[in-house]
């Protein structure tokens, strides 16, 4: 994948093959090119400055401009941001607030909300896989497990985008005390993505609080081979 600067407003991400990572050609590699602007905007715009991205496998476009930034309750800094996705003939904005991560400094989308329009003459279309990411990214234990269900049952995701919706997921679900459903999630992103440490940690932790005090120490052990210790 080639990032390539067009204007001081504008990204464009190339693809040579980078996106296949197992979804459908329709949506192919969208959800990587979205969360990549995403970042990309929210750690470097200036307040109301606006970043592009296209997607060159499938057309597909969009834009994201960021606000201000600011502190909330917690400390975190946060900024509101719009976005607006060309896809399949649909025009989808949005708008939303997302916080940098004390943890590993990503921004998490914890406010999200948008609307479609279909232009005239273009075939009904569903909900742009960005979308469903930016659902599953809620900081609201129900929303974020509505939201990674919709994205795992879309057909839209890529390999990498079910790793990350069965790890969200699997986390709702530990804060909910629903650890059989939780240990079942991360087992999947393990399944997916065997080198996750943070999955094998945390279906370590659900195994304990469901009573397999064994298993949890097991995967705990895994979690720390592989460099993570909690946290």
């Amino acid at each position: 994948m080639k990032l390539v600067i067009v204007s001081a407003l504008c990204l464009v991400w190339l693809s040579s093959g980078a996106f296949a990572a197992g979804s459908g050609a329709t949506q192919a590699g969208d959800s990587s090119v979205y969360y990549a602007s995403l970042q990309h905007t929210l750690e470097t715009a200036q307040p109301e400055q606006a970043f592009s991205w296209a997607n060159q496998q499938n057309g597909h476009s969009g834009a994201i401009r960021a606000g201000a930034f600011f502190q909330n309750a917690n400390g975190q800094y946060c900024r509101p941001f719009a976005q607006s996705t060309m896809a399949g003939g649909q025009n989808t904005q949005g708008q939303g607030i997302a916080c940098r991560s004390a943890n590993d400094g990503a921004w998490q989308i914890v406010k999200f909300s948008g609307t479609a329009t279909r232009q005239a003459g273009t075939s009904a279309h569903t909900i742009p896989v960005s979308q469903y990411i930016a659902k599953c990214q809620a900081n609201n234990s129900d929303a974020r497990i509505a939201g990674c269900t919709a994205l795992i049952k879309s057909g839209k995701a890529t390999k990498a985008n079910l790793h990350v919706a069965y790890f969200k997921r699997g986390r709702a679900y530990g804060n909910k005390q629903l650890f059989t459903k939780a240990i079942a999630d991360f087992s999947k992103a393990i399944a997916l993505k065997s080198t996750d440490a943070k999955a094998y940690y945390y279906r370590g932790k659900a195994k304990e609080a469901a009573g397999d005090s064994s298993g949890g120490e097991a995967d705990e052990a895994e979690a720390k081979s592989l460099g993570f210790h909690g946290g």
